[in-house]
């Protein structure tokens, strides 16, 4: 009998707090005289006003001075505006919980045994519903107890001065039971979570890069230089860019632009405009977010990463710089704050730019007479012109790009080119300000600086080997050796 009588009494529970038992519910109690108390303590009541968005804040549900409590169920709605649900642990029964549960001061609640009705979250709705009951013989529960401790993550922390009061969650049903046939409704008063959110300071704008990118070798070099885009805060949605950059079209050519790692992990990757000019040295790229994504939750672009990736095919050194900029914000009419105005449409970002370079030193070797070469190392454009052996002079034509300086090494064998310590350079026809001529055994070692006004630099020494072609060599050979064989049949005589 006292089975059956428990039974009918855990059923009873059961369907108290059960939510599609809808017949048989307590509807939540404020009355003033109700001496329990069913409210959240959180780890931290103050927010801010350093950037929280990502950080995580743990919350319990607790019921304060409750007597005969054999059932309860506690629905809580989380603010989605501000905060998105991680997960939650329910701390039922007691005994499994002996222990306060930070950051509630108190243990668990209900004693053992128990039989949930409902634990879970629902992210359509936004709430989180806890259900149990006590099982005879378990006791009835008195005093302090934990139902659950709830992790938030903060999604969303205003920019301005000052703070606001935000209610990060709520409870939207309540229903306490107490132990008997039928199960007498527990009167309580209740509190919702109100935190305070110390506004945080408008974060800056972030930076788009160029990075620089180095190599010494031969000539032409395939390269990949990537626009990157760094310390992009998730304040400022950014749906979109449009760049337009300029290189040196002499020095390289770009043969391919294709969206960077950043731009495909947040869907940047709609081409809304592509135009390379290898003639000018001019690229506009632009490219937004997929329409697709736009109606969908979408991850808000935030962090460091590559928005493109510049294939080039380089001979020598090129700056490669912004020209005109402009990355794209989602429409936030609500923000009042510069530069959103409440205007119902997307604004500029604010932002730094850093330009860079293809750092690319050629090495190349250009033969003069027959097997003697003169081996050129260089960051900006060199081209052999002619060389004159009457003169005794090597001269190049030379380029380098706007604002830019060449730093060039020659090396000339001095079996062409001698003696040492006759050489002098010459750029556009004059002495070089700034040349170092050094010898070793075999060759002069020439290095020489020169700026973008720079057209020819010429190599000049004492003497240079005569350019005679083999047919001319062997025929001068032959000639030789016919007048020794003729001198040796026939002497002179004086």
């Amino acid at each position: 009998m006292a089975r059956k009588k428990a039974l009918v009494l855990s059923l009873l529970l059961l369907s108290l707090l059960a939510p599609t038992v809808l017949s048989m519910g307590i509807k939540p109690s404020t009355a003033n005289g109700g001496s329990a108390k069913v409210r959240f303590i959180p780890e931290r009541s103050e927010l801010g006003p350093q950037n929280e968005i990502g950080n995580e804040i743990k919350v319990a549900v607790v019921v304060e001075n409750v007597t005969n409590l054999y059932g309860l169920s506690v629905k809580v709605y989380i603010n989605e505006t501000y905060f998105e649900y991680v997960s939650h642990t329910t701390t039922i029964p007691v005994e499994d919980y002996p222990d306060p549960v930070p950051p509630s001061p108190y243990p668990g609640i209900l004693h053992k045994n128990v039989v949930a009705a409902k634990d879970e979250y629902d992210p359509t709705t936004h709430i989180l519903e806890v259900g149990y009951s006590s099982q005879a013989p378990a006791p009835a529960f008195s005093g302090n107890g934990t139902v659950c401790t709830i992790t938030l993550k903060v999604i969303n922390h205003p920019v301005g001065n000052g703070s606001i009061n935000v209610l990060a969650a709520k409870f939207t049903e309540i229903k306490l039971a107490g132990y008997g046939a039928p199960p007498p409704p527990i009167s309580y008063t209740s509190e919702d979570l109100v935190l305070t959110m110390n506004l945080r300071a408008q974060p800056p704008g972030p930076t788009l890069k160029i990075d620089e990118y180095n190599y010494e070798g031969a000539t032409p070099h395939h390269a990949a230089i990537n626009v990157s885009i760094l310390n992009l805060d998730e304040y400022w949605d950014l749906t979109g860019f449009d760049l337009k950059l300029s290189f040196d079209p002499v020095t390289i050519q770009v043969e391919n632009v294709i969206p960077g790692e950043f731009s495909i992990r947040f869907n940047l990757t709609y081409q809304v405009h592509r135009e390379i000019d290898n003639e000018n040295g001019t690229l506009w790229i632009a490219y937004m977010v997929e329409p697709s994504v736009l109606n969908n939750s979408r991850t808000i672009p935030h962090g460091n990463g590559t928005l493109l990736t510049i294939e080039i095919n380089a001979n020598f050194s090129s700056p490669i710089k912004f020209v005109e900029t402009k990355l794209s914000a989602m429409p936030h009419p609500e923000r009042s704050e510069p530069p959103w105005n409440n205007q119902p449409y997307s604004i500029a970002i604010p932002h730094d730019r850093i330009d860079g370079k293809a750092n690319i030193i050629s090495i190349r070797s250009y033969p003069i007479i027959d097997d003697l070469s003169v081996t050129v190392k260089s960051n900006y454009y060199i081209d052999l012109a002619y060389t004159s052996t009457t003169n005794a002079t090597i001269t190049f034509d030379v380029h380098v790009s706007s604002g830019e300086t060449a730093n060039t090494t020659i090396y000339v064998p001095l079996d062409l080119m001698f003696p040492a310590d006759t050489f002098t350079v010459l750029v556009n026809g004059l002495p070089a300000a700034d040349a170092n001529i050094a010898y070793n055994a075999t060759h002069a070692i020439i290095n020489v600086s020169y700026t973008d006004e720079a057209a020819s630099l010429t190599i000049q020494s004492e003497n240079m080997i005569p350019e005679y072609s083999v047919w001319f060599l062997l025929s001068a050979i032959l000639l030789t050796a016919g007048i020794i064989f003729f001198l040796k049949k026939h002497p002179l005589s004086f």
